[in-house]
């Protein structure tokens, strides 16, 4: 039993949500096609380490029926012959994404930020998926008459633009879902994975006008900074993890409490939460916006959830585990009973966790949870213990979840502060409740107007359906 925590993180730290405000802002000291690190994995290092990703994934990986149906060992040597053959660092990093990015896993993944490529640079653009299109809502000063914001791409270098993303950035996109991995490839594009010097991009305006564009890959090299972009509202240009805790009215004059938590891991949950309880106590009804949060401690996380319920023990949910034992392993040779550990195939069920709680006010008013492709990890474990025990605890609005938990087992890397990780546990849940992420309540996307009118109609969706249901009787009730 786990003993309830209450820090509660300010700032968004590990969402790919930042990613492409790095690419454009990153400062340019470096000599264009030229590593800024001189060539470090040596042969042997370059079969160590694919060896090492193999051998933690086989062994740690929360799913080996799924690692002998995507044939893991044949991935191995098809990627250590890659290995082997490659030629710089900047190869040898692709082919561990490459490689990673086959356990279909959001936890599972490749960090080298602090790596540059040396074969081209960046585009200075910032690109969305919006209703399955692809638009412009970011883009250099210089660039913005020939390429508006709001602008869709259509084909990529005579391709369109999904079948572009499919041949050539998709393989090395970590993530569950396919939203998720989209999401994660669209960053990727912008930058260097491919050795063009640039992209030819047909585009449709916002005024319906069809161009081709070329987009070269030299943000880096011509020193392009964050200021020197236009952005959209919602952009990632103008994005900043944020706090937000206020008391407000909506258009029929309720008063509601907002509250937004972009992750779970710096602050105190109950220090936030009694700090603001004579305000919240005013509200009609709570708004949790939880769209940005990208995660971090799952007993915070479960502590906010407390706040809400009319309980003093949680439990959350069982999950499941890798499971090995030397001498059951040997005893499967002959016996049917340990042929699981025989095969690498034995699992062993975690225990749901058990809080108490502690220290913390309890607020019963309905509650509105806002939801989207970038609440991750310990947000959705928040929602998933929501969603399994008190489903009729809150109203969930927005798009799907990002559809990734667990616990990672992290494994550094020699070189560049690099590093990669293996999800450790999945969660025991009834079929559909996470396969796809979390899903809304009411579905609730932006469209392109919504952006560059920069209107967020979420809030009109929660006051409409807080007035339907306070007229029919049928609000979230605290259980």
């Amino acid at each position: 039993m786990k003993q309830l925590s209450t820090s509660l993180k300010l700032s968004n730290t590990n969402g790919f949500v930042k990613a492409k405000i790095i690419f454009i802002s990153f400062i340019a000291s470096f000599i264009f096609n030229t590593s800024i690190y001189a060539q470090s994995y040596t042969d042997n290092d370059k079969i160590f380490y694919i060896s090492q990703i193999w051998k933690d994934a086989l062994c740690k990986f929360h799913s080996p029926e799924y690692l002998n149906t995507i044939h893991w060992d044949s991935l191995y040597v098809s990627s250590l012959k890659k290995a082997i053959s490659c030629q710089n660092d900047d190869e040898y990093y692709l082919i561990m994404r490459e490689f990673l990015a086959k356990l279909d896993d959001g936890h599972s993944d490749l960090n080298y930020n602090n790596f540059n490529y040396s074969k081209t640079d960046f585009i200075p653009i910032d690109l969305k998926s919006v209703n399955n299109d692809y638009y412009i809502l970011g883009v250099e000063n210089s660039l913005v008459e020939k390429v508006p914001l709001g602008s869709k791409i259509i084909k990529v270098n005579n391709m369109p633009i999904q079948e572009y993303l499919d041949r050539y950035i998709m393989q090395y996109s970590f993530g569950h879902t396919l939203r998720d991995r989209i999401r994660r490839a669209l960053p990727l594009l912008c930058s260097s994975i491919k050795t063009n010097d640039s992209l030819t991009c047909q585009i449709k305006t916002p005024k319906g006008q069809i161009r081709e564009v070329v987009l070269k890959y030299d943000a880096l090299k011509r020193n392009i900074h964050r200021k020197d972009m236009i952005g959209t509202k919602f952009s990632s240009i103008n994005y900043s993890s944020s706090t937000g805790t206020y008391l407000t009215k909506d258009n029929n004059r309720k008063d509601y409490y907002y509250l937004r938590l972009d992750d779970f891991d710096k602050s105190q949950i109950s220090n936030t939460m009694h700090r603001e309880e004579s305000n919240i106590l005013k509200a009609k009804y709570i708004v949790l916006d939880l769209r940005h949060n990208t995660g971090g401690s799952e007993l915070e996380a479960d502590s906010l959830l407390m706040c809400f319920l009319k309980l003093d023990t949680l439990v959350t949910y069982k999950s499941l585990t890798r499971k090995d034992n030397a001498f059951f392993s040997a005893m499967g040779y002959g016996y049917p009973q340990y042929k699981d550990y025989y095969k690498g195939l034995a699992m062993d069920t975690l225990p749901a966790d058990t809080l108490y709680k502690k220290d913390l006010p309890l607020f019963t008013q309905p509650l509105f949870v806002l939801i989207g492709e970038d609440t991750y990890s310990a947000a959705e474990d928040f929602l998933i213990t929501l969603k399994l025990h008190f489903p009729k605890r809150a109203i969930l609005i927005g798009m799907p979840t990002g559809g990734s938990t667990g616990a990672p087992f992290v494994r550094n890397l020699p070189y560049h502060h690099s590093s990669y990780r293996i999800c450790t546990r999945k969660p025991c849940l009834p079929k559909g409740l996470f396969d796809n992420g979390i899903q809304p309540d009411i579905y609730y996307e932006m469209n392109i107007e919504d952006h560059l009118k920069g209107t967020d109609r979420i809030y009109n969706i929660i006051e409409q359906t807080y007035k339907k249901m306070e007229a029919t009787k049928s609000l979230p009730q605290i259980r």
